[in-house]
């Protein structure tokens, strides 16, 4: 339960001048529940399905705030996942799962700002016939996520151990108009290793790429496609000398591009 409750000043009037407004608090109450059952079939093949369920409650809108630049927002929004992961050990020093996930995110009705002391009309956004610039958050927007996930676990010998994650996603939005944020992709390949030189000292390394495509629609028949990609290098040394010391190294790279 965030009870967020700064104090509340004129910073900034919109045009006409004669409307001031002021910052806006954000209260919020999240809950949060989940619920995972497993079940070891025989000694190769292990199973996990879950649910996972959130909520969030934003509490009123800050009458003397002036929203602009969004067309709507919601008060409360609800999110409900189904996954099923299937694990199987391949051989004495091989492991590999399987994860499927699904995900679906709904809200309540959406409150309209008005210029004026209210700050959000008491009434919805028409959902057939909204403006036609009008905009709505994708974070408060209906969305429907899928993704799905393959990892394996791999020890060769008793000082080396590597896992790979291979990883991938779409996200569709549905809001009261076409413009806005429709669509994204995500996809990850991510190996990492460790290694141990001694009892006491060790090495470990990663390697992963990942990338993010979003699309999205404008008013008057503009759309826009982002793409981010980044890939990534790390090797990193940790050892004890002592049996109350501990040290550790890490270098690290990061190449990020994003292309519009």
């Amino acid at each position: 339960n965030k009870n967020d409750q700064p104090p509340l000043f004129q910073y900034n009037q919109i045009i006409p001048s004669t409307v001031p407004s002021t910052n806006h608090q954000l209260p919020n109450t999240k809950v949060l529940g989940k619920l995972q059952a497993g079940w070891q079939f025989d000694s190769n093949y292990r199973g996990t399905v879950g649910a996972d369920f959130e909520s969030i409650v934003r509490g009123t809108y800050t009458s003397s705030s002036i929203l602009t630049g969004i067309s709507a927002l919601r008060q409360d929004t609800r999110e409900t996942t189904v996954h099923a992961d299937l694990r199987r050990q391949l051989t004495n020093n091989v492991s590999g799962t399987v994860g499927l996930s699904t995900s679906r995110r709904e809200g309540s009705n959406w409150l309209q700002p008005v210029v004026g002391p209210n700050g959000v009309s008491n009434g919805v956004v028409d959902m057939t016939t909204p403006a036609a610039s009008a905009l709505f958050m994708p974070t408060q927007a209906d969305r429907q996520r899928d993704k799905v996930k393959v990892s394996a676990d791999w020890q060769p010998n008793e000082k080396l151990n590597m896992q790979f994650v291979l990883e991938n996603g779409t996200d569709s939005y549905t809001a009261p108009t076409n413009n806005g944020l429709r669509n994204s992709r995500m996809n990850l390949v991510d190996v990492d290793w460790t290694y141990a030189l001694t009892d006491i000292w060790g090495v470990n390394g990663s390697l992963s790429q990942g990338k993010q495509s979003l699309n999205q629609a404008f008013y008057a028949g503009t759309v826009m496609a982002y793409d981010n990609t980044n890939w990534g290098v790390s090797v990193g040394l940790s050892g004890k000398p002592t049996a109350t010391i501990q040290v550790g190294a890490n270098l690290s790279y990061l190449d990020d591009t994003s292309v519009y």
